[in-house]
């Protein structure tokens, strides 16, 4: 893979400016209307884009403030569950979260669960095939979208909890589909897509096994997030085959993956020095867990200060209410 040298220490401050100053790379979004590709550009984003995950109801307000406050962020995707488990506005970090976004320079990006964990209602196995489930997911995300002004709607596609989905999706002995079923799948997400158009964002974008139902529902997405791509393993990103847009990073505080040796996290310094990895897509997700969330913005804080033409916030400024 050819190293690209933009994102060196003498030109990386320039090249965050400058992805900060653009109006939007994804234009905003006219959120009210019926209009199914209304949430994205039809142009090509100029650079990419910068994305901080906050998992609403978990991750501290402190660390998303420091993370905006590094300048360094050009969204911010905001998780909320699914639906049906949580009313996000009747959850008062989410309501902040939210604030904190819209009153900065950064993008707001709303994301909701596909699939709900414990209240799980009539939702079955079954609507795995169920266009108007899919149908029914993107009306309520896009009116949520509309009601608290999102800059762009995402789908976590991955189940959780007690979702049945993972019968097909996540269990170590879920269900394979036959070639018939796969392509009753394909064929009614082409026709949902039809219906209601794409969301902005869809993650993860992929499995590196040829029969996973995720090849098919990421489609759902304009912009696919990988997340194959979380750990400092070059080798393992470089023989990915699948495609994807967006490239998704791990980062943590410890460069040591306990669970996993052989898969490095990202440290907060490195995924900007190692940008030949992801120049060329459409922006980087970084991924961080809640427990180390602040940590992380912490580093990036610190790693945004050795760029002369950012101007960061203090960790004092950058806490305060």
């Amino acid at each position: 893979m050819k190293k690209c040298p933009f994102f060196n220490l003498r030109l990386v401050s320039v090249f965050v400016l400058s992805v900060m100053l653009i109006e939007s790379l994804l234009l905003h979004q006219n959120v009210n209307g019926n209009e199914p590709n209304s949430m994205v550009s039809e142009q090509p984003p100029e650079k990419p884009m910068i994305i901080w995950f906050h998992n609403g109801g978990f991750s501290s307000i402190s660390s998303l403030k420091t993370a905006i406050s590094s300048g360094l962020i050009s969204h911010v995707l905001i998780l909320y569950k699914h639906r049906n488990d949580g009313d996000w506005q009747s959850n008062s970090d989410v309501l902040h979260a939210i604030k904190i976004v819209k009153e900065s320079d950064t993008k707001l990006i709303w994301c909701r669960d596909l699939w709900p964990w414990y209240k799980l209602g009539t939702t079955g196995p079954k609507d795995l095939f169920d266009s108007l489930y899919y149908i029914r997911e993107i009306k309520y995300l896009r009116d949520e979208g509309t009601e608290m002004g999102a800059d762009l709607l995402a789908f976590d596609i991955e189940p959780y909890a007690n979702s049945p989905m993972k019968l097909y999706l996540k269990s170590k002995n879920r269900v394979r589909l036959s070639k018939e079923k796969l392509s009753q799948l394909r064929l009614m997400i082409k026709k949902v897509i039809l219906t209601s158009g794409k969301v902005d964002l869809v993650l993860p974008a992929a499995s590196i096994s040829l029969d996973h139902p995720y090849n098919i529902l990421s489609e759902l997405g304009k912009l696919r997030v990988s997340e194959h791509t979380y750990y400092d393993n070059e080798k393992t990103i470089r023989n990915l085959k699948y495609p994807y847009e967006i490239f998704g990073a791990y980062l943590s505080p410890h460069k040591r993956n306990e669970k996993s040796p052989l898969s490095p996290y990202f440290l907060a310094n490195e995924i900007f020095d190692k940008s030949y990895l992801w120049s060329e897509r459409k922006g980087v997700f970084i991924y961080t867990s809640p427990k180390n969330s602040l940590a992380v913005a912490k580093a990036m804080t610190l790693y945004a200060r050795t760029l002369p033409i950012l101007k960061v916030s203090g960790p004092n400024e950058a806490n305060n209410p």
